[in-house]
């Protein structure tokens, strides 16, 4: 375990990384967004599960939505901030669909 922020990392999995996550740090590294993708042991399902788990703040880590519009069935992935949430009215208004957030 290594130490950051003042806490300690927890236990990291080591095991090869999916295929959908290496394209998902490709499509990062490609739009030039520096990234330290880690997977963790135990579970994190929540941004405040994966910052403990991590050793930052909340805000460090990277959440994800995805959007799927309703009529064209385009799919729109959402990234922020650990503390923010995706507002779903603005997220399908920015985009021609309506997007299904069930």
């Amino acid at each position: 375990m290594r130490e950051r922020s003042g806490q300690y990392r927890a236990r990291m999995v080591k095991s090869v990384m999916s295929k959908s996550l290496k394209r998902v740090e490709r499509a990062l590294a490609e739009a030039g967004v520096k990234t330290e993708i880690l997977e963790m042991a135990e579970g994190t399902r929540t941004a405040d599960d994966a910052a403990r788990a991590a050793g930052c703040h909340v805000d460090q880590i990277v959440k994800s939505i995805i959007f799927m519009g309703e009529t064209d069935g385009r799919v729109v992935l959402f990234l922020t901030a650990g503390g923010n949430r995706v507002d779903a009215a603005k997220a399908s208004a920015g985009h021609a669909a309506p997007c299904l957030c069930d």
